[in-house]
């Protein structure tokens, strides 16, 4: 009797535990959203943030709308980071705008700019280094080590990443143009 009560109760206190979990994932998750609008050059609306990324430069930072950044996340802004719209970066990714100039001692510290164009998924793990350019609806692999561009729909993988065309199917591609085309047609119709 006693240990079916003890039951009870241990699964009364879970349920509670993780509905309050659940709620306060959402308020953090809306708090986040003007806090890092307050940081970052420039934000896009419903961009999600989950855990605290880490941002340096923040000001020179700009995310577009609908990108989700999870936990873990290093976003060096020194060289400035252009983030695009409906980019999805998993825990743990690196994005490094900043590196140390070789030619001469002591080493001096020198950044350039980081183009993340539209529809992007940088994979948990990955390294984004200064200068590079990550075309439209590419997929940077886990662990893969980014030193060069990567052109439009492609797959980078390794160390350091070399990549390779992917292969949509006819109803994916179909859908990737529809989408593209909202997403255009959306831009017109905010500036216009």
């Amino acid at each position: 009797m006693i240990q079916d009560k003890n039951s009870l109760f241990l699964r009364l206190i879970k349920k509670v535990v993780r509905k309050s979990f659940a709620a306060f994932s959402r308020i953090s998750l809306q708090l986040k959203y003007p806090v890092m609008l307050a940081l970052v050059g420039k934000l896009g609306k419903r961009v999600k943030v989950y855990g605290w990324p880490t941002l340096y430069y923040p000001e020179n930072i700009i995310i577009g709308d609908d990108t989700t950044i999870n936990h873990g996340v290093i976003i060096g802004g020194r060289g400035g980071v252009q983030i695009g719209n409906n980019v999805r970066i998993s825990p743990y990714a690196i994005i490094e705008s900043g590196y140390l100039q070789f030619d001469k001692i002591p080493y001096q510290h020198s950044a350039k700019r980081i183009v993340i164009d539209d529809g992007v998924w940088i994979a948990s793990g990955a390294i984004i280094l200064a200068g590079v350019r990550i075309g439209e609806g590419a997929v940077v692999a886990a662990g893969a080590v980014v030193t060069k561009d990567i052109p439009p729909r492609t797959i980078a993988m390794g160390i350091p990443a070399a990549y390779q065309e992917i292969n949509l199917t006819q109803e994916t591609q179909n859908s990737w143009e529809l989408n593209t085309k909202k997403l255009d047609n959306e831009k017109k119709s905010q500036l216009g």
